[in-house]
């Protein structure tokens, strides 16, 4: 709201007279500081200060920037300002060319900028106003950082784990941004949770690795994963056809097998669909199937064990529930069901499908199209084929699906499973406790229906047209030990020619180095003598890894945690956990179950945010310009409403979240429209009215529910 022309608040604090502004000259008015809204994000950039492009913004309107220009860092949202102190302290202020810390000597430029919390402890400490955006010299910044830092570092003797002091946020410290420090906690809640994935990852490869030096010859490792869906290609392709392509599904099972020499080969069983719902059931169609024709090719096989990802569609209690019947069938007793961590574990159906995806690219490239599923088997198997690949099309018959609900609790932390004969016994992770073993009548009484028999539909080649395996080798004559020394004695050897030696047996024995192979894999230091054996290393994925130079500050560690080996055996320490004793005189000992999978809390929406995004849809709508949800969410860390944030911290969203509320709008829109456009338009009026009752009842039972 205007007022008439006179002293405005803002100018009792400076040192400037109120007035009209040049830059506008049109503008007579004084306006309250909660009305001043110009967008400040291109000023504060300039001037060396956060505009919230990738965190928290130091101000968040025009109105808050003038009020601490002039000192009031508590900010009166019905101060008025005139159109001259709006420019000069707003948008239009400019920084000075030397630096402005109060105790500065010398003619220094600017290094860095006075923040919110720098600019009130100068006026506390040293009487001394410097607003907000002026500079400050190298020298005089680490001087602040000295004087003022209320962070301290601290870490273990091993260099391990960082401890960060700071202030309790719930406590009322002026000089203390409590938006800074809960964006602190929950960027250290991801590294926590990182760590965890990759100490998950490691425990869970441990079971890999054991099936792999204990499989026996009736036993059959089984690999799962959906591939990515395939893509129709054309050898000359029109620019219509690019769009709109529906993919091509295909599910891959390499099974892993020991032969009569005791060597590991694998058998790859690929189904290929065009049509498909990728759930348990089509799943459980399909490892039933590669079940039958694994027993048929290798009749001496008896027991399996199941490895894949964490997806939905295999991790569920219904295809747990309905392996020990599909084990009845087969005639492969299933042992065990071990889960991967994300981005882990399936090298070897990921090596088979870039194999598969190189052969069809050939085939397209020799002037074929690839746009159903036959043609796309035809590809695969064009030619020599894919060594150890079998392919088949198939379709899933849904009539079968019996198994539809069942009641099994904390499906999610569950990684390892194994079927035993007095039931089903858990484990949150890979060897990790005793486990927890759930009986078999409980198990009978989790599932109201019984799975039958999948009935599988095969279209096209039941596995049966050739008969071929790959190779992968296990020996512990190549070990990554053996190659390392052989190629440091290499290098020895050539070191010492140089010096001593023609350039000719130089290059002799620069060769020879030149001929063993690296493992490509970041920090793995394994060499191979030949092409094969490296790619068989890879397919393994038992990477050695270590470093390859010590700085002399972990040799020296080394050297002393060989010293101290010694008072191990006449040194006993009892560690008592005592309430009164303070957290630093105790060892930083993790917590047991560290690394474990945590319970998701779910919290509903508050009807502001709701309110907040489902507007946001609406003008998207309307407009055609759909919001970006990572904008969207950095907005709402930013956005103020009367001179607060409109949002508090709890509010704050991810931009998947929003991302999946937009998605859920977008649905019931299409729902709504569907509903109104399957109206009789010939019904009576009653009937019709009844009708949109009924359709506006559904949509505020959605809305509830979101």
């Amino acid at each position: 709201m205007a007022a008439p022309m006179g002293s405005c608040s803002i100018g009792y604090f400076a040192s400037t007279k109120c007035g009209i502004s040049s830059l506008h000259p049109s503008h007579t008015t004084l306006s309250r500081l909660k009305d001043c809204q110009r967008n400040i994000q291109a000023h504060l950039l300039k001037v060396g200060l956060k505009a919230g492009v990738t965190g928290i913004a130091d101000v968040t309107y025009e109105g808050e920037l003038i009020s601490k220009r002039v000192g009031l860092f508590t900010v009166e949202s019905d101060f008025s300002v005139c159109p001259y102190h709006r420019d000069v302290l707003g948008i239009n202020w400019r920084q000075k060319a030397l630096c402005q810390y109060p105790i500065h000597e010398g003619k220094a430029k600017p290094y860095r900028s006075f923040k919110t919390t720098m600019s009130r402890r100068m006026l506390a400490d040293f009487g001394v106003l410097v607003p907000i955006g002026s500079g400050i010299c190298r020298k005089c910044n680490g001087e602040y950082l000295k004087a003022y830092t209320s962070c301290t570092e601290k870490k273990d003797i091993n260099g391990n784990g960082m401890d960060i002091e700071i202030d309790d946020p719930n406590e009322d410290n002026p000089n203390v941004n409590k938006f800074v420090i809960i964006l602190y906690i929950e960027h250290l809640s991801s590294i926590e949770d990182w760590r965890s994935h990759i100490l998950r990852t490691i425990n869970q490869d441990d079971a890999r690795f054991d099936l792999l030096n204990s499989i026996k010859g009736n036993e059959v490792i089984i690999i799962m994963d959906w591939a990515m869906k395939y893509l129709p290609q054309m050898f000359r392709e029109r620019m219509k056809d690019f769009f709109g392509q529906k993919g091509m599904h295909w599910h891959v099972c390499v099974a892993i097998i020991k032969d009569e020499d005791n060597s590991l080969k694998h058998k790859t069983f690929t189904h290929i669909m065009d049509h498909v719902k990728q759930d348990f059931f089509a799943v459980l169609s399909l490892l039933e199937h590669t079940l039958f024709s694994i027993k048929k090719q290798l009749p001496q096989i008896t027991e399996a064990y199941l490895r894949s990802d964490n997806s939905g569609c295999y991790h569920c209690g219904q295809l747990w529930l309905a392996i020990p019947s599909l084990s009845e069938r087969t005639g492969i007793q299933i042992k065990r069901y071990d889960y991967s961590e994300a981005q882990s574990g399936k090298s070897y159906c990921d090596a088979k499908i870039a194999h598969m995806r190189q052969k069809m690219r050939i085939f397209s490239a020799e002037g074929h199209n690839i746009t159903t599923a036959m043609q796309m088997k035809e590809a695969i198997d064009s030619g020599a084929g894919v060594k150890g690949v079998y392919t088949s099309v198939v379709d899933v018959d849904t009539t079968k699906h019996q198994l539809k609900t069942h009641s099994w609790k904390g499906v999610s932390f569950i990684t390892n499973l194994e079927y035993t004969s007095s039931g089903i016994k858990t484990w949150k992770a890979y060897r990790i406790g005793d486990g927890c073993l759930i009986e078999n009548n409980k198990v009978q009484q989790m599932c109201r229906d019984e799975q039958p028999a999948t009935c599988l539909q095969i279209i096209s080649d039941d596995f049966q047209d050739h008969e071929s395996s790959g190779h992968i080798n296990l020996k512990q004559g190549t070990s990554a030990e053996v190659h390392e020394h052989q190629l440091l004695s290499n290098q020895t050897a050539l070191e010492d020619s140089q010096s001593s030696s023609s350039s000719n047996h130089a290059n002799e024995q620069s060769n020879n180095v030149d001929n063993v192979f690296y493992c490509p894999e970041y920090g793995c230091t394994k060499a191979c003598q030949s092409f094969e054996k490296m790619q068989d290393h890879i397919l393994i994925g038992k990477h050695t890894k270590q470093l390859s130079n010590d700085s002399t500050y972990d040799r020296a560690k080394k050297i002393w945690a060989e010293r101290c080996k010694n008072l191990h055996a006449s040194t006993h320490v009892t560690i008592e956990s005592d309430p009164g004793t303070s957290s630093s005189n105790n060892l930083n000992i993790p917590p047991m179950g560290l690394a474990l999978k945590k319970e998701k809390k779910y919290v509903r929406f508050s009807q502001n945010v709701k309110s907040y995004l489902t507007e946001l849809f609406k003008i998207g709508e309307a407009s055609g310009k759909k919001e970006n949800p990572a904008a969207v969410a950095m907005n709402m860390r930013n956005m103020s409403e009367n001179g607060r944030r409109k949002f508090s911290p709890n509010e704050w969203l991810q931009p998947s979240q929003i991302a999946s509320f937009f998605s859920r709008l977008a649905m019931n829109a299409g729902k709504t429209i569907m509903c109104i456009d399957s109206v009789d338009l010939d019904a009576g009026d009653n009937d019709l009215l009844a009708v949109l009752n009924e359709i506006e009842n559904q949509e505020i039972h959605e809305n509830l529910h979101l």
